[in-house]
């Protein structure tokens, strides 16, 4: 298992951190586990009780097998208060599996740019500052796709690195998109709060809004000319700023 969470004083489920364990000689874990969780360095089994709440992070399980050949296995851990409902962590979870994890990696990290920044490359969910700018955004995203979201033909920047803008709309009932986006935030990015139906249902509503403006009055969208134009994150939450060709459309999004 790739992902495990409880809450202070709930005893976690014992974890086999490798299915091979009979043939391990030693396992090791990179940084500490929390108070009150230990690994097993024969067995490879995760338990204990937490005593605290604990931000979710990585933790690489260090695996020496036969002949003293060593492979690394990532394991994402949270206590969480009672903050984050568990019902929308584990629909989430299964959600992420099954409809994200096959272009953004099981453990979310992506896959890099090459010598052709953006081809073939998929973002990172883990760690992504594109992600955590803003709370609506990606839930734009999940509706109605890149470029749509952002309204904008330009290459995302994550993490440093630039994105080719282009991904399907992964649809899902508010419900679906609340879970996945509370558990892609909470596991690969430390939140302690949750994204509710109620946002998603609200946000939903600003995307039909937008829709029929656009329909209605711009029945186009512009497109660079003669360079190429960057979404870039300022530093304010929520904020997106387009650099377009001199005289293109300018259109700005819900910011919350």
């Amino acid at each position: 298992e790739s992902f495990i969470w409880t809450t202070p004083g709930v005893a976690l489920v014992p974890d086999s951190a490798n299915s091979f364990a009979g043939r391990i000689t030693k396992f090791t874990v990179s940084p500490a586990l929390p108070a009150g969780i230990s690994l097993d360095s024969v067995k490879g089994i995760i338990s204990g009780t937490p005593t605290a709440t604990v931000t979710a992070r990585d933790y690489h399980v260090l695996v020496t097998g036969p002949f003293g050949i060593d492979s690394t296995q990532i394991i994402y851990l949270a206590v969480f208060d009672n903050n984050i409902p568990q019902a929308l962590l584990k629909k989430g979870k299964a959600r992420f599996s099954g409809v994200c994890s096959g272009c953004h990696g099981q453990l979310g990290l992506g896959a890099p740019p090459d010598v052709h920044p953006g081809r073939g490359a998929t973002p990172p969910l883990a760690h992504s500052d594109f992600l955590m700018a803003n709370r609506h955004r990606p839930i734009r995203i999940q509706m109605m796709g890149l470029p749509n979201a952002i309204d904008s033909f330009a290459p995302i920047i994550v993490a440093g690195d630039t994105y080719d803008s282009h991904m399907p709309s992964v649809g899902g009932n508010d419900s679906d998109i609340a879970s996945v986006l509370t558990f892609v935030r909470a596991m690969f990015n430390g939140a302690t709060d949750y994204i509710s139906v109620s946002e998603v249902a609200h946000v939903r509503d600003s995307v039909a809004a937008l829709d029929c403006d656009r329909d209605g009055q711009h029945g186009h969208r512009a497109t660079p000319t003669g360079q190429t134009p960057v979404v870039r994150l300022n530093g304010a939450i929520g904020a997106e700023t387009p650099l377009f060709a001199a005289g293109a459309l300018h259109r700005h999004l819900d910011p919350t």
